[in-house]
Order: C-alpha cells, then structure tokens, then sequence
C-alpha cells in the first residue's frame, strides 16, 4: 500500500505533466492528432523506461554498499519531511520550489527542446531531458519507496502506477482533447496538485506510524508482509487455519522491530517473529508439497540445519538462525501460543 500511494503522490507531478502537455501542443500543431498520440505514447514509455533504470540503479547502489538499512531506517522520517514540504508548496506557492518541480533555471532548456520538436519520435529526448534533469529533484517519493522494496517487481508496480496520469493525457488527447487545455488545467491547479501530493505522503506516513512494541505486547506473534507476496498470502492462509492470532505490520516497521531485537534482515517477506522463533519465507500456494517446500529436507542441507522428531524431518534452521517456514513451524508456533 505504501509503494502505491508514494506512487501516486510522484504522479501528480506538475513540471512532468506541463511539459508533455507543451510537446503534445508542439506536435498537434506541426503533424496532427497522430503525431501528438504517438509523442505521448512515446513519451509515457521512454519515462517509464528511465524511471526503471533510475530504481534498479539505485537499488544496485544501496545494496552494493550495503547501506540499505540506513535508507530503511529513515524513510518514515523521509515520506514525513517530503509531505511537509509539500503542504508548504500549497500554502506558499511559489514556481520551482517545491520538490516535485522542475528548478527555475533548468526550465528554458526544456521549452527550447520542446519547440524544437517536429515528429513523434521528438518525444523521446524530451522525456529523456525531463528523466535525468527531473528525477534527481523529485526522487524523494522515489527514494522512500526503493526502502521499503526487495524486488524489481514493485519496483515496474512504481512506475506503471507513476506513469498513469501521462497515459490519461495521452488517452484524452486521442479522443480530441487539446492538449492546452491540458496545460491550462495543470497552470490553473498546481497548487492543489501539491496538496493532493502532501495528503499522499501523510497518508503514506501514517500507514508506517509504529504500531508494535519491542515486547510485542499487543501480539504474541507479528508478520511483515506484502500484499502483493503470493508467499504471504499463502502464510496468511496458515495462520488463520491454525487459529493464530498475529499483527501485520509494514517493512520498515519491520526493520524497527528487528533492529530491536539485534536480528539481522535483508528485508525479504514475509518474515514472522513469534515468541523466541524468528521464521523467514514460506512456500506460496502454487509450490507448496503438503505445507513444505518441494525437496525441502534436501534444501536444508545446503542451507542450515535439519531439524527431526522421531526421524521425520520437521523444518530447516538456516545458518544465521532463523527458521525456514513451513506448515510444521506454523504448529509448533500454535502449540507454544496455547502452552501457557
């Protein structure tokens, strides 16, 4: 939920939409509608494509560098700070001042290589200047979201919901919009373009407001999970089979907890913390073989520790403690939660 409406509030971005509405304008005027659905189809993706590039470059940094838990541990402060920031743009409004706009300075250039647009495949510079000139000034929803991800496909979720909006005006357009109208409606509106960010962003900001104690006294057993992870889902299904009250909680409340606890965590979901048992991963619906992972015993032995009871294996210690979840982890957890 936190990626989608970080998404949003990137997507209502008003410099990105002034300056496609300018070129659509542009190509209108010198080849038709066709040449300005064509600019704007090009546009869309060419953002899109530079956005990706710009997330996994990121994500390859902090990884690389190993400082993805500092990023994690700040975002809350970061999506807090950015829906501010934004809330002033509204009530303060001044042009290039806000972070999600394009600096004063750099906006001739934008207009010159707009003007100089003749064909549809223009469209690709253009949003290729807007990527690297834009993004480094309105990467702030971009960058809190990149904490709270661990694989690429939240990552496209990021930017297919960022792109929505051009894919919208590209639409209109082709159903006999003028793009002016577009540009006027953006002029007309940007400050409340600002709100719709800040409330965003304090939604966002409230969804990660911690919620679980270092006891976890509200819970006895406590999942970080992704709505999106079939792997969740399918713990999820476990859980409430084996009547096991839990509380759901988002990643970087997750990060709080562990770092609480001393654990180390790369992030990867889901992740359930009950009592003295700490379980990373579980198998999703579609490859589960009776609750366990296929082969999982053999697994185990090239990842940590079998565990057995009277000769049948029963779940995997991995190396650095945690325990490889699966249907026989979810009993022992309701079995301890029902031992006083």
């Amino acid at each position: 939920m936190e990626i989608i409406l970080l998404a949003l509030a990137d997507s209502v971005n008003p410099c990105t939409l002034a300056i496609m509405a300018a070129l659509l304008v542009v190509l209108l005027s010198s080849g038709g509608r066709r040449n300005a659905i064509l600019g704007g189809i090009l546009f869309t993706a060419t953002v899109f494509i530079m956005y990706t590039l710009y997330g996994l470059g990121l994500m390859t940094f902090f990884t690389v560098t190993d400082t993805y838990s500092i990023l994690k541990g700040v975002v809350f402060f970061l999506v807090l700070l950015l829906a501010l920031w934004e809330l002033k743009a509204f009530l303060f409004y001044k042009p290039g001042f806000s972070s999600l706009e394009m600096p004063m300075f750099l906006r001739p250039y934008a207009k010159k290589i707009i003007e100089t647009a003749k064909n549809p495949i223009s469209a690709i510079p253009v949003a290729v200047f807007c990527s690297i000139f834009l993004l480094p000034c309105t990467s702030g929803p971009y960058l809190a979201a990149i904490g709270m991800m661990n694989d690429i496909s939240l990552l496209l979720l990021y930017n297919v919901v960022f792109v929505l909006p051009m894919v919208a005006i590209t639409i209109l357009v082709g159903i006999g919009l003028d793009p002016e109208r577009v540009a006027e409606w953006r002029n007309k509106h940007v400050r409340y373009l600002h709100l719709l960010a800040s409330l965003l962003l304090f939604l966002v900001a409230l969804y990660m407001v911690p919620s679980v104690s270092l006891g976890m006294a509200e819970s006895d057993v406590v999942l970080v999970g992704d709505p999106t992870c079939p792997h969740c889902i399918n713990l999820k299904r476990y859980l409430e089979e084996y009547n096991i009250p839990y509380m759901e909680v988002s990643r970087s409340e997750g990060f709080r907890i562990v770092r609480e606890l001393n654990l180390s965590w790369d992030g990867s979901v889901p992740l359930l913390i009950a009592k003295n048992m700490v379980v990373l991963g579980f198998p999703s619906k579609n490859q589960e073989v009776n609750g366990l992972f296929p082969q999982e015993e053999e697994l185990c032995k090239r990842l940590g520790t079998p565990v057995y009871e009277n000769n049948v294996y029963q779940y995997c210690v991995l190396k650095d403690g945690k325990i490889l979840g699966n249907v026989n982890v979810i009993k022992k957890i309701a079995q301890s939660i029902q031992t006083p």
